[in-house]
């Protein structure tokens, strides 16, 4: 037992230390990695390196526990083909009954191949939507927008709407009152957009002149106009609220109604004479 100990188990000791060291230096390049893209790469870089990190991390502990594993049982004794060849026979079995998980696998690993989404990211999954917070082999998750923390199965990832990938779009509709001078206000407009590209707190965010597109609907109660506006990934409603706010601001100073829905009532004669017994009976009884 003890010359076991100075040996094997000395040994042991030894792989343990390894791997443990080894999984401390992957974690140090992926970190170091991660680090050396903030400030010099564009913000979409630095999402995919954060992703794709992840992967590596989650691949290496793998690779890592697989191999030390099967060199603390080679010293304990254990024949490892026989094991294998085992471990082949069950894995197959296991195989039939969790396809689901592989499924799972697969599909987070396009996920991540073919840069469909990264952690940071502003996605619809389905009647699901929020920010990317992790996204691993088997799972994505996401937090909506009430703080909800949402976990899909990667295998249930079929159509994937991405609002935050390379650019974004802030789609504003502006409604204006039927008697307003629409000429007059879409020259408004134009100038609300000449001048948003230089404001102090959204400028930076707006990578093109907002498009005033016109008419969009004439509705109810409202002539709408429809406004894109393309800005950096994330920004997009950071600068809609912005425009919005000026946009009442100046139509207030411009005197330009916003509408409220309203609707014109007309009576018959038998319902104004019914009104004007029904007021009479009240007048009366007070």
């Amino acid at each position: 037992m003890i010359e076991w100990l100075r040996t094997s188990g000395i040994r042991i000791v030894g792989i343990a230390i390894f791997g443990f060291v080894l999984d401390r230096i992957l974690r140090f390049f992926l970190a170091k990695i991660g680090r050396s893209k903030k400030g010099k790469e564009l913000e979409e870089i630095e999402k995919r390196m954060k992703t794709v990190i992840g992967t590596l991390q989650t691949i290496g502990d793998i690779m890592i526990i697989v191999v030390c594993g099967a060199m603390i049982a080679r010293e304990l004794g254990v024949d490892i083909g026989p094991l294998l060849a085992s471990l082949g026979v069950i894995g197959l079995a296991v195989g039939f009954g969790a396809q689901a998980l592989i499924r799972d696998v697969l599909n987070g690993f396009f996920i991540v191949f073919e840069d469909q989404f990264r952690v940071g990211d502003v996605i619809n999954i389905g009647d699901k939507g929020g920010i990317v917070e992790k996204l691993g082999l088997r799972t994505t998750v996401i937090r909506s927008a009430d703080g909800s923390v949402i976990t899909i199965p990667n295998s249930e990832i079929k159509v994937v709407s991405n609002l935050t990938k390379k650019w974004a779009r802030a789609v504003i509709k502006i409604g204006i009152a039927y008697k307003e001078d629409l000429n007059r206000v879409l020259e408004i407009l134009n100038g609300i957009a000449e001048d948003i590209m230089h404001h102090p707190e959204v400028g930076d965010f707006i990578l093109e002149k907002p498009d005033i597109l016109g008419v969009d609907a004439i509705a109810e109660s409202s002539i709408d106009i429809l406004i894109w506006i393309k800005t950096k990934p994330l920004k997009q409603w950071v600068v809609a609220r912005t425009f919005r706010k000026i946009v009442k601001e100046t139509f207030d100073r411009e005197e330009i109604e916003i509408p409220f829905p309203y609707k014109t009532l007309e009576f018959s004669e038998r319902s104004e004479e019914f009104l004007k017994g029904l007021f009479s009976k009240i007048s009366k009884s007070k």
